[in-house]
């Protein structure tokens, strides 16, 4: 069988096509687009027709498939008016209206009751603000969608809400698959967002227009759009970090954690389809090394971030949570941490190094935090996203946690999709899957040498 992931990505889209042959995924690349922030009357806004034009650009490279999937956590939201169309331009969560945003319920209140509190710029805070801004426009609003559901929706026609997006936004209440209509009774609004879409059902077959432009018929599947349940899902870890959301270390477990412990290091609980619990921290560690190279000369990779760091192994470290590191210069932020502690400046490359050592060891903090938390010891954890290619860093995480640390290239939202669809139609089980991801993309092992 042929399944197509419609993937969308923090920068691009892409459209990707895989089966199953013997012991390996046959998976290739069908269309990519730029998702870049577009200008449109002051605000940065993204353009959902180019989104749905690579979709069905990539659609009709595939050929004819079995099931389309879709994966992607951008938070933003689509406003429709009664005729189904676009209110107003798709606002990027980036566009400055979202910077400051009053009238939202209590931190505390929102995570006793959905288990998290939102992240700014999410859901919630998006709407409050919108509503704001475009008072008389949001007045004519019928429906409000995440952005990866109005893709399905312009690809079959049918509303549907994806659940595992609207708990992470704090929509919903802690372990239960319902909204938290009293949060929306709060903000003064009734619930603008359709209905729940059946897990791992048909959600709808292409439309008639979309099958004109692609050339066959297919169905698309409501799996959950957020990675990391799929993960969890086809890999059954009991640990990851993964880059996915700005970076998070997550740990599954059986139940929801509402702890002051918990409230206080800014942890999220998510309800899994199995009805197991993920629990996942805050890591910027990743977010700090994107910034590296942002602040880098052009045709800097993060093959020469890492490079840089293995060469100057740095036994010093500093708080990764400073917020200096996500403002303004990363070096220079560094290097005035490091007068504070009366300690010599140094140089970018030493600077980069010993932000490596220090990314490593706040991991490992954390993931004893979870350890004690959860009252048991893990002693493997996964390494999810883009984030399993910088090997250095994985192998610093695994000496400074002792623990067993896991990455693959393979480890993306498109394979996870791909193997919960091939799991679900009885193709593979959850016992081949570390040797189909080790056979189609390698698999790193990295352990801490006594």
């Amino acid at each position: 069988m042929k399944y197509v992931n419609i993937e969308l990505g923090k920068r691009e889209v892409r459209v990707n096509l895989a089966s199953l042959e013997g012991d390996r995924l046959n998976a290739r690349c069908c269309a990519r687009s730029r998702l870049d922030a577009v200008y449109i009357n002051g605000s940065f806004c993204i353009d959902v027709d180019a989104i749905v034009a690579c979709a069905i650009e990539g659609l009709r490279e595939a050929g004819q498939v079995d099931a389309v999937t879709l994966t992607g956590v951008s938070g933003s939201l689509v406003i429709l008016d009664g005729n189904g169309q676009l209110l107003m331009p798709c606002r990027s969560v980036s566009d400055h209206l979202f910077d400051h945003v009053d009238g939202a319920p209590d931190d505390r209140r929102l995570f006793d009751q959905a288990g998290l509190v939102p992240a700014p710029r999410s859901a919630l805070y998006q709407l409050l603000a919108i509503r704001k801004e475009e008072a008389p426009l949001f007045e004519r609003a019928e429906c409000v969608m995440f952005l990866s559901d109005y893709i399905r929706y312009r690809l079959t026609g049918v509303r549907a809400c994806d659940y595992s997006l609207a708990q992470a936004s704090g929509l919903t209440l802690a372990g239960r698959r319902e909204w938290n209509t009293s949060l929306f009774d709060d903000v003064g609004m009734e619930n603008p967002f359709p209905g729940f879409a059946s897990q791992d059902a048909v959600l709808g077959a292409l439309s008639e227009d979309v099958v004109k432009a692609v050339g066959y018929e297919a169905d698309v599947i409501s799996t959950p759009a957020n990675p990391i349940e799929l993960a969890a899902y086809v890999l059954r870890p009991h640990m990851a970090i993964t880059s996915w959301l700005g970076g998070r270390i997550a740990l599954f477990n059986e139940g929801a954690i509402l702890s002051d412990e918990v409230f206080e290091a800014r942890g999220k609980n998510l309800t899994l389809e199995d009805g197991r619990n993920v629990l996942l921290l805050p890591f910027d560690g990743y977010e700090i090394i994107g910034r590296l190279k942002k602040q880098s000369i052009d045709g800097t990779t993060f093959d020469t971030i890492e490079n840089a760091a293995r060469d100057n192994k740095v036994f010093e470290y500093i708080d990764i949570r400073d917020e200096r590191l996500m403002h303004g210069s990363v070096v220079d932020a560094v290097n005035a941490v490091l007068d504070e502690q009366d300690k010599e400046g140094v140089d970018r490359d030493v600077a980069i190094g010993l932000l490596y050592n220090s990314i490593a060891r706040y991991t490992a903090g954390s993931m004893r935090l979870l350890d004690e938390i959860n009252e048991a010891w893990c002693p493997e954890v996964y390494i999810l996203g883009q984030a399993s290619k910088d090997q250095y860093l994985n192998s610093l995480i695994a000496m400074h946690g002792s623990r067993t640390v896991f990455a693959s290239a393979g480890f993306d939202s498109s394979t996870f999709a791909f193997l919960y669809q091939m799991i679900r139609r009885g193709e593979c089980s959850h016992d081949d899957v570390v040797k189909l991801v080790r056979n189609t993309s390698g698999l790193s092992t990295f352990r801490r040498m006594e």
